[in-house]
This record gives C-alpha cells, sequence and structure tokens, in this order.
C-alpha cells in the first residue's frame, strides 16, 4: 500500500475536491441544457383537427376554446383551427351539430385530433333554414356598415351644421325655424336608435348561438344579464365580442345555482 507525506495528501486531495466540482457543474450544465432545450421545443400553439368519428370528415364551424385563456378559435371546412396554449390547458370544442367535448393538451403534441359523434341529422327543412341564416348573416353586415357610416342623427344642430345643410336662404330658413326640419329631425334620431337596437340585439343572438349552448328562454336570459352597449356589440369584432360573451358565462351558470 501506498503512503503519503502530509504535502501529497494535500495534492491528491485537491485534486479529487476539483474533480467532484467539475463533475457537478457538468452534470447541472448539461441538465440545464436538456430542460431549455425541451422547453423551447414545447410548441407555443396547436394547429388541430376536429373530426366526426363516423365519417373522418372535419367538422365545419366549431368553436374551439382555451379554458384558460378564454381565447376562441374555430373550425373551417375540413375541422382544422389554430389556437394558442400552454401545456395542462384544456381546449374545450363546441359543435351545432356534433355537440361538446373537451381534451387537456400534453404539451407534445402539435396537432392534435378531436373526434365528436353527429348529434343532429339535418332534414331538408333545416338545411333551407341554414341557407336562410347565412344570408340573415350577410345581410346584417351590410346592414351594420351602412349604419356606422351614417351621420349620427341629432335633434338640436349648430349654426355650422344648419349651414352645411342649407343649399339656399330658403333652405337655411327652413332648417333654422320650420317645425317639419325640426320634427323630422326628432323622427331620424328615433328611427337610427331603433334600428341600432334591432342590430345589436340580433348580432348579440348569432353570437351567444354560436358560443354557448344556451336556447330560448335561457339564452334570452343570457342576453339581457350580459349588459353590453349597442355601440360594443354593433363596432366589435367578432372574436372581440364572443370573447366579451365568454366572460360572462360562468357568472351566469354561478347565478342559476
Amino acid at each position: 500500500m501506498k503512503v503519503y507525506d502530509a504535502h501529497q495528501a494535500e495534492v491528491v486531495n485537491f485534486v479529487v475536491l476539483t474533480v467532484r466540482h467539475t463533475m457537478r457543474f457538468l452534470i447541472t450544465f448539461w441538465l440545464g441544457l436538456i430542460a431549455c432545450t425541451t422547453y423551447a421545443q414545447v410548441p407555443r400553439f396547436v394547429l388541430g383537427k376536429v373530426l366526426d368519428a363516423e365519417t373522418g370528415q372535419g367538422v365545419d364551424n366549431g368553436s374551439v376554446i382555451n379554458q384558460r385563456t378564454r381565447f376562441v378559435g374555430r373550425t373551417n371546412s375540413t375541422g382544422v383551427f389554430y389556437l394558442q396554449v400552454k401545456p395542462g390547458d384544456s381546449i374545450i370544442v363546441n359543435s351545432p351539430s356534433h355537440g361538446r367535448a373537451a381534451i387537456q393538451w400534453d404539451g407534445v403534441t402539435k396537432a392534435p385530433v378531436i373526434t365528436l359523434k353527429k348529434q343532429i341529422e339535418f332534414t331538408g327543412v333545416v338545411l333551407e333554414e341554414v341557407t336562410v341564416r347565412g344570408r340573415r348573416e350577410a345581410d346584417l353586415k351590410r346592414e351594420l356598415q351602412q349604419l356606422l357610416s351614417e351621420p349620427i342623427a341629432k335633434k338640436g344642430l349648430t349654426g355650422e351644421q344648419v349651414l352645411d345643410l342649407a343649399q339656399s336662404p330658403i333652405t337655411l330658413l327652413y332648417e333654422l325655424f320650420s317645425k317639419r326640419a325640426k320634427s323630422d329631425r326628432k323622427a331620424a334620431v328615433v328611427m337610427q336608435q331603433f334600428r341600432k337596437e334591432q342590430l345589436a340585439d340580433y348580432r348579440m343572438e348569432l353570437i351567444i348561438s354560436k358560443a354557448t349552448n344556451f336556447k330560448g328562454d335561457e339564452a334570452e336570459q343570457f342576453k339581457r344579464f350580459c349588459h353590453l352597449t349597442d355601440d360594443f356589440v354593433l363596432q366589435s369584432s367578432e372574436y372581440e365580442l364572443t370573447y366579451a360573451v365568454l366572460q360572462v358565462v360562468d357568472q351566469f351558470n354561478r347565478r342559476k345555482r
């Protein structure tokens, strides 16, 4: 057995300690590198599909919601959807024809597939109703654009506004003193406000029918519970309005309990 003197023993101990510290550093470094690489490989979004369980065809017009963030996506005609997610997030799918389903994202699968069983058998009559509804949605968009592009009707006009309306001294006097002109302006205000209320009410019904499962009286109660102004309903994008509606769903359900 080899015997070391005091100096040699110190050198050996120093070398052993150095090797141990180096090994610990290398192990920590590699573990950290592996963790960072794994984290970097976690996608921040998914490009998934919602398919019919029997036919394998894509489910169109389904709402796809991240339960944590309340972000909303929508499936296209092939069932594809895009959604920002984090590992562990719950992805909820709502379809008018296929009902509701949910999955928890594992943080790995970049293209999750959700299968749903068809719940509603469409008949010829229902198809006609869907076609009519599509036309009404197009009409709604056109009326919204027209309403938002109109000048705001006012009962009282400033002097500058009266001058803008007047094309001659006679029309100037008419706008200033005629009871008929004042009456017409009041009627214009009432009609414009009525149109705003009707369009806002109908747009809310469309969004609620797409984004929630509420029907009939329950949908009407939920619409009143939302307390959204007509201006917000008319001027917000479909995404903004859908998000605002979904924010109120949990409160409404808790109130019912």
